[in-house]
């Protein structure tokens, strides 16, 4: 890398963290830290997405909420089954992933 190059990301980094501690109040902390992420599983020395089991969670839960609503005769009030079941399995897996999420 030349030297200019590196002067150049050096004053990329700086100006970034800069802004970072107007935009946070006075507070920098390190670059790419982000304290709502969720992180890969190790299980056997093998990474894991979290989406492995939120997923499924996610999926048993919107399973669940279609029963309740088979058995109370609510569905019939539904315009399109299909996507009201994807739509709450989305909504189930948003929830799970924000309380969650570290």
């Amino acid at each position: 890398m030349t030297a200019s190059r590196s002067v150049f990301l050096q004053e990329a980094v700086r100006y970034a963290l800069s802004f970072k501690a107007e935009m946070s109040g006075g507070r920098v902390t390190s670059v790419g830290s982000r304290g709502d992420m969720l992180h890969e599983m190790s299980i056997g020395g093998m990474l894991f997405s979290p989406l492995l089991v939120i997923a499924p969670l996610a999926f048993l839960l919107a399973a669940a909420t279609r029963m309740v609503l088979h058995y109370l005769e609510l569905r019939r009030y539904i315009w399109k089954e299909a996507w009201f079941d994807v739509a709450v399995f989305v909504c189930y897996l948003a929830a799970i992933v924000y309380l969650f999420g570290d």
